[in-house]
């Protein structure tokens, strides 16, 4: 990145379905890197090494910290992009429900974190397939 008034880049690094986002920037070039793009669809295909299945054997064991953490990532993710329904292509509160359980899954987590019954009012997500309640 640029600093003291240097000229500087970086990588803007977005799942597909935040595709439309690249339309509210397009005065600012943003050029696609398409081997980054391969790179990165490989990896995500590519056997889960062997530190990473340590650390999901950790999330899933729950009651530590990395579980917590994980937990409250997916709360963090499903809050996030509710707010951001119309950004997202074609999207609609079903569809972040289900995006946001794919999160959940690749973070490690064996099961969609549980929702306390409020926040789910809150977030208006009652009867949307996939939301877990506490209460269940």
């Amino acid at each position: 990145t640029a600093r003291a008034g240097k000229e500087g880049s970086g990588l803007l690094v977005l799942f597909p379905f935040e595709s439309r986002f690249l339309s509210e920037i397009r005065g600012l070039h943003v050029a696609s890197n398409h081997e980054l793009s391969s790179s990165l669809s490989e990896l995500a295909e590519e056997d889960c090494p062997e530190w990473m299945q340590q650390n999901y054997s950790k999330v899933n064991s729950g009651g530590n910290k990395l579980a917590n953490s994980a937990q409250l990532a997916y709360l963090s993710f499903l809050g996030y992009y509710l707010g951001q329904v119309r950004r997202i292509q074609d999207g609609t509160k079903n569809d972040v429900v289900s995006l946001s359980a794919e999160f959940s899954q690749a973070i490690g987590l064996a099961n969609v974190p549980s929702i306390p019954r409020k926040l789910i009012t809150k977030m208006e997500l009652e009867g949307i397939p996939g939301v877990v309640s506490e209460d269940d």
